[in-house]
C-alpha cells in the first residue's frame, strides 16, 4: 500500500455507526477527473458491493452518485458531481439518502431471512448468492434444487409473514476483524455479512417471494418488499 494512501474508517459496519446517517466528516483527499472523487478519514456512505447498491446523499454541497470500497488500499471513494467548495483536512456537514438506505437495507435483510427459512426447512439446500437490488432481488439456492418449487411460495411467504410479525430483531455482531463482521437476526444462525440491514424485521413490511426457477445450477427464488 502506498504511504500517500490513508485507508478509510468504515463508520456503517459496526454498533450504532452502522446506521448513522447523517453528522460531520473530515476530507483527506479529493480527486480530479471526469468523476470527482472524494476521500474521507471516516465514512458512514455503504459502498456499492455484497449484492446491495451504493449510498447516495451529498458531502457539503457536493451531490455523492455511487460509493466504492477498494479492499486492496482499504479506501472508501465518493464519486460526487463536483468538487468546488471542497479543500482538504476541512469538515463538512454529510447526509445520506435515509429513504434509499431503509430501502436497500429492507431487501437484504430480506434476503437473509429468506436464507434463514429456507435453509431451516431444507438443510440440503444453501444460500450461495445474493442480489438485493429493487426491482431485481433474488437469493440463489444450491444443493438439491428438486426440493422446492413454485408450489412452495405460498408456505414460504406465510413463514416470512410470521417472522415478520414477531419483529425479531436485527443484531450485527463486529469484531477486530471487519471480514468476520455477521448478522444475526434473533432465532436464526448468524450469517457473515457486511451490509447494511434494518435494526428489526417489522421495519421492512412485507416480504414476498415471487418466484422460484432453476437456472443453471442454482435454484432462484426471486422476491420483493412493501
Amino acid at each position: 500500500m502506498s504511504a500517500s494512501i490513508i485507508p478509510t474508517i468504515r463508520g456503517y459496519l459496526s454498533g450504532d455507526d452502522a446506521h448513522q446517517t447523517a453528522g460531520i466528516a473530515t476530507i483527506t483527499e479529493l480527486i480530479a477527473a471526469n468523476n470527482p472523487i472524494v476521500r474521507l478519514e471516516q465514512s458512514w456512505f455503504y459502498p456499492q458491493g455484497g449484492g446491495q447498491p451504493s449510498d447516495q446523499g451529498t458531502i457539503g454541497s457536493s451531490t455523492v452518485t455511487h460509493v466504492v470500497y477498494d479492499k486492496d488500499t482499504g479506501v472508501v471513494d465518493h464519486h460526487v458531481n463536483t468538487l468546488d467548495g471542497l479543500v482538504v483536512g476541512e469538515q463538512y456537514p454529510f447526509v445520506i439518502d435515509e429513504i434509499l438506505r431503509r430501502r436497500h437495507s429492507a431487501l437484504h435483510t430480506a434476503g437473509h431471512l429468506i436464507a434463514a427459512v429456507v435453509n431451516c426447512s431444507h438443510s440440503a439446500l444453501t444460500a450461495t448468492l445474493g442480489h438485493h437490488w429493487p426491482g431485481e432481488s433474488r437469493v440463489e439456492f444450491e444443493g438439491d434444487l428438486e426440493l422446492l418449487s413454485a408450489n412452495d411460495i405460498p408456505h414460504i411467504n406465510s413463514q416470512l409473514a410470521d417472522a415478520v410479525r414477531l419483529d425479531l430483531p436485527i443484531k450485527i455482531v463486529s469484531s477486530p476483524d471487519p471480514l468476520s463482521r455477521e448478522i444475526e437476526i434473533q432465532g436464526f444462525a448468524p450469517i457473515p455479512c457486511g451490509g447494511t440491514h434494518v435494526r428489526s424485521l417489522a421495519e421492512i413490511g412485507a416480504i414476498v417471494v415471487t418466484g422460484i426457477k432453476k437456472v443453471k445450477q442454482r435454484l432462484r427464488v426471486s422476491y420483493t418488499v412493501n
